[in-house]
């Protein structure tokens, strides 16, 4: 569940007036108050306080994590939080595995208790559904520090409100619009619960060495790839694993684009390694878009009746879930754990070679994105006549490979750069879409023939027809784009400008 919501200190004499708020839909209903008694685990070093992630149990709520997201909206905490069902004596190992990419082999310890004595007022729509809450919580924590007390107000927002009447909220509050919205834990701890996490996005600077640029696409790739993996644990919807995959496949590209720039066996290495936590990602990623595919075609042909598109759908969310399963039981190995381990060391101390510190970046990065352009352009001349889908498959990974190298060297090499990456994009989109309709005509085939009564059979036969026509038409749409690609290279020769 997503959770949205402004928080403020304020003295013990402010005067807190909810008729004054107005939120819209919402009505104000009810004014509670009760007693709430919290726990709070984290490692040693406060790993999980510095990622904005909490651990924490509830006398009579169980165990709740709370994730952070990235959010357009100023001072104001945007996390998901994830209840689990359990006693305090036991922490439940699906809560140690949502947090495990960030306390990795730290063990979660006991580092504060927190008593709250909150006043909360609630507004509900006309359905009876929550369109905001606001509290008044005067609290004491302890930990190994001491004991702190202070009173905070808090405004969350219910699912489906509008993020943008919580600056009128604020302001109608009478509460500082611009103070940090910071979760009570890290109040409660202090500057060492504030202090960055352990991988930090960097800021390539105004003249960047080589070293610069990769060390800044590495830790990006890292930071994303580290905060994406417990959505893709939970599974709550696919974007998740989608995301985790991609800074995956980002991070094993950069590291194959820079590789004449960085250690050979450490880059190789660190490339194995993500290529298996990719291949799982893959898995379920692929169930994921081919269901999405599925549906739109059942949905597009009816005249296959209701009984044999559930089955086809039910055929594939069989396999989906071992997809899924298999995923779960390999975050949990001691591997995954070994991997995170080095992605926070790559994103620390990546092996870069004292070159990449020394000569001209004009000398060594647009040669390395040049050599990725002319893989696709060989690619694109071989293919046949017609193109064979394993063929134009191959040219969108490399148009892929392409793309991510010159977004990796845009902050040093400029806007043209970023142009060709943008049409290198849209190459692997138009060929990716091409794929998918192949690969799901090709999955129905396969299931007719293997796990299909007649009726489903018949079913998958007709989705079949009807994808691989679409990707014939879908065929030629991906020229377009890749001449643009080609008309974006000027950029790639040595002796470009170094104008941002």
């Amino acid at each position: 569940m997503r959770e949205l919501e402004f928080k403020c200190v304020v003295g013990a004499g402010f005067e807190l007036r909810p008729e004054r708020l107005t939120v819209p839909g919402g009505t104000l209903v009810s004014r509670q108050t009760r007693r709430i008694h919290d726990e709070y685990l984290d490692t040693e070093d406060l790993r999980l306080a510095r990622w904005g992630v909490t651990v924490r149990w509830r006398n009579g709520d169980g165990w709740t994590v709370k994730l952070p997201r990235t959010t357009t909206v100023s001072s104001v905490l945007d996390r998901d939080e994830v209840h689990f069902e359990g006693e305090r004596a036991m922490l439940p190992d699906e809560v140690v595995g949502v947090v495990v990419p960030f306390s990795r082999h730290q063990p979660l310890v006991d580092i504060a208790q927190i008593d709250t004595s909150r006043t909360a007022w609630s507004w509900r729509r006309a359905d009876g559904s929550l369109a905001g809450e606001l509290v008044d919580d005067h609290v004491v924590g302890t930990t190994r520090r001491g004991e702190v007390s202070f009173r905070e107000i808090e405004f969350e927002l219910g699912a489906g409100t509008d993020p943008a009447v919580l600056s009128a909220i604020v302001e109608s509050l009478g509460v500082d619009r611009h103070a940090a919205a910071v979760p009570k834990l890290v109040r409660l701890l202090g500057d060492e619960a504030a202090r960055p996490s352990d991988v930090v996005s960097l800021e390539v600077p105004g003249d960047p060495t080589a070293a610069d640029v990769i060390h800044a696409a590495i830790t990006a790739s890292v930071r994303q790839l580290l905060l994406q993996i417990p959505a893709a644990r939970l599974g709550v919807d696919s974007v998740g694993v989608h995301q985790a995959r991609v800074a995956t496949r980002r991070l094993r590209s950069d590291l194959r684009t820079f590789a004449p720039l960085l250690d050979k066996d450490w880059a190789r290495e660190l490339r194995r390694e993500l290529g298996w936590l990719a291949s799982e990602l893959g898995a379920v990623r692929d169930g994921d878009v081919l269901e999405e595919h599925l549906a739109a075609a059942i949905s597009a042909n009816p005249e296959i009746g209701a009984d044999g598109g559930a089955e086809v759908l039910g055929c594939l969310a069989r396999q989906r879930q071992q997809s899924r399963q298999s995923l779960l039981f390999h975050l949990a190995d001691g591997r995954a754990v070994t991997l995170f381990d080095h992605l926070v060391d790559a994103a620390a101390n990546p092996r870069i070679r004292k070159r990449a510190y020394k000569q001209p970046v004009n000398a060594l990065l647009p040669p390395l994105v040049l050599k990725l352009w002319v893989a696709v352009r060989a690619g694109v001349e071989q293919l046949a006549s017609p193109p064979l889908e394993v063929e134009l498959h191959e040219v969108r990974i490399l148009a892929k490979r392409a793309r991510y190298g010159a977004e990796a060297v845009s902050p040093a090499t400029g806007k043209d750069a970023r142009k060709f990456a943008m049409a290198a994009a849209s190459v692997q989109d138009r060929l990716g879409e091409l794929h998918d309709s192949v690969v799901a005509a090709q999955w129905l085939e396969h299931a007719a023939t293997t796990d299909l009564s007649p009726t489903g059979a018949f079913a998958a036969g007709r989705l079949a027809q009807q994808l691989r026509g679409q990707a014939a038409t879908d065929s030629p749409n991906w020229r377009a784009s890749y001449d643009q690609m080609q008309h974006r290279t000027r950029w790639l020769s040595n002796d470009i400008g170094s104008a941002r």
